[in-house]
């Protein structure tokens, strides 16, 4: 049987993340310090969103506690790419 743990540095990353910008926020309801992240579009959220994304399904979101999930290399490479404010401004310019 394999050992399951949270990669330190994944961690540690993802919480200097979260320290910045519009990342200090959850990207749907604005609500401080979100805990949660949905590595498929690069965003942070709050747990009650979190909740809310869940119910969509994995096939259009699925999410992750920054603090007690893994993250593979390529959803943490994303979440640096993308970011709240980044999303915010791809969604606005598509309306």
């Amino acid at each position: 049987m394999s050992e399951w743990k949270v990669d330190p540095d994944h961690r540690r990353r993802l919480l200097q993340l979260q320290k910045i910008g519009d990342n200090k926020k959850c990207v749907d309801c604005h609500a401080p310090n979100p805990q949660w992240a949905s590595p498929k579009f690069g965003i942070f959220i709050c747990l009650e969103c979190a909740g809310i994304h869940r119910s969509l399904g994995v096939h259009i979101s699925f999410v992750r506690s920054i603090t007690m999930d893994q993250f593979k290399d390529e959803e943490l490479i994303r979440m640096e790419k993308v970011g709240n404010a980044n999303f915010n401004e791809y969604m606005s310019s598509h309306g």
